[in-house]
């Protein structure tokens, strides 16, 4: 039987939760608390803001457990921003 392991080791030896939560067009914070410890975003989706507001509310209520390296955020550039100076430029301007 095949199945879906719940981390993928990167090259730099950090696990990353092989499912996550694409969040396009949801704006309600809750949703996220749901347990995801990897979602994907993009700016495009104009929810970069309320993603950061839940992450830091997660991570600062100490009853839930979860830290800052337990959760990954995955996100896309907009489309005139590829190549490698474009996505320096961006990066640098978030």
């Amino acid at each position: 039987m095949d199945f879906i392991p719940r981390f993928t080791k990167l090259r730099d030896g950090l696990t990353i939760p092989t499912v996550g939560l694409g969040i396009y067009l949801i704006t309600d914070k809750d949703a996220i608390k749901i347990g995801y410890r990897h979602t994907d975003t993009a700016a495009v989706y104009n929810n970069e803001e309320m993603l950061g507001e839940v992450v830091h509310e997660i991570i600062s209520d100490e009853s839930l457990g979860v830290k800052r390296n337990d959760v990954w955020i995955t996100s896309k550039l907009p489309s005139d921003s590829h190549g490698y100076d474009n996505t320096i430029k961006v990066v640098h301007e978030v």
